[in-house]
């Protein structure tokens, strides 16, 4: 009996797991914690600063709205090419860059669409050892469900 009760009890257990998993928060939420990751660049990450784009690319809708107040050439409208193009090149001037942050990524989801929020300590450093970002920010990611959460706007502000 005890045996027919664990054996029916672990579909159960990786049925909620997996609707959990897959949940559109949490896909939002690891999309996001991705992005974050893929703009972190450690100081001598050479094959990683290759394929971050490509990483980059099925994160991205096609339309993408940014708003960093530091950064105005970084604000605006741009579409998926002129983004990866643009990182490319960053990476290539960029010494090093960190985007850390807790684990709590904050989501709210709305049909298809969804908000991510979640607070920042950030660091860009472009060569030359100039500091483009540096100390706490508050970034705010807008996801739709095209095809997968793909990025349709960011924003990044002091708190």
């Amino acid at each position: 009996m005890k045996r027919v009760l664990l054996y029916s009890a672990i579909p159960l257990v990786l049925g909620a797991f997996l609707f959990w998993w897959f949940s559109a928060a949490q896909v939002v939420k690891r999309r996001t914690a991705k992005l974050l990751e893929i703009a972190t660049v450690v100081e001598g990450d050479g094959g990683d600063r290759v394929a971050g784009p490509y990483a980059l690319n099925k994160l991205l809708a096609p339309e993408v709205t940014l708003s960093i107040s530091e950064v105005e050439e970084a604000n605006g409208t741009f579409d998926r090419q002129e983004i990866e193009s643009a990182y490319s090149v960053l990476r290539g001037h960029v010494t090093s860059s960190r985007f850390d942050h807790d684990s709590r990524i904050e989501t709210s989801v709305s049909g298809n669409t969804a908000t991510a929020r979640v607070d920042l300590k950030a660091r860009v450093e472009m060569s030359g050892h100039r500091v483009v970002l540096n100390g706490p920010r508050h970034a705010v990611f807008s996801w739709i469900n095209d095809d997968g959460w793909r990025l349709t706007a960011m924003e990044i502000a002091e708190p």
